[in-house]
């Protein structure tokens, strides 16, 4: 799979985002309009936008795409907002060349420390698998936190250690 990167969205992103994230039959509706909401204000707003993307495109349509940014009032630490890749192309590297963009670019701007928020949802148990291949360590369990045994899991990585 030849993929090609970019990190502007393009003004079609918005529907092709919303598209992605509801065929991988994960996210809830509202879940997915708050990452389509993210892409316009990168697109409105530019690099004034606080969220980064960065974009996989194969044969002139959206693989995946990954949008981070660093965390106010914090000194070098990033989160990760999204990460997600097209069912037909998961298990090709797209996810994992994406993350590893994505955290090239944050200690370019001056990162120390990527975090990522996940649901403890059975659902979400690949995405877990994935961040803990890339050197993430689960750091916290805010119980409770999106639903009722739905539970916030912290990841965190120091991404100036490699």
């Amino acid at each position: 799979m030849e993929l090609q990167f970019r990190s502007e969205p393009l003004e079609e992103d918005i529907q092709t985002v919303h598209q992605l994230l509801s065929g991988n039959g994960i996210f809830r509706p509202r879940e997915i309009l708050v990452a389509v909401e993210l892409v316009q204000d990168r697109i409105t707003k530019g690099p004034g936008s606080e969220y980064r993307f960065i974009f996989a495109d194969s044969e002139n349509q959206l693989a995946g795409f990954v949008c981070y940014g660093e965390i106010a009032v914090t000194v070098g630490s990033y989160d990760l907002y999204w990460i997600a890749v097209r069912n037909d192309c998961r298990e090709r590297g797209v996810g994992k060349e994406l993350l590893l963009r994505a955290e090239k670019d944050a200690v370019s701007s001056g990162a120390r420390a990527m975090f990522i928020e996940t649901s403890s949802r059975i659902d979400y148990a690949p995405a877990k698998h994935f961040y803990q291949k890339a050197g993430y360590a689960e750091t916290c369990i805010v119980r409770d936190f999106y639903d009722a045994g739905d539970h916030k899991v912290i990841f965190s990585k120091d991404l100036l250690k490699g």
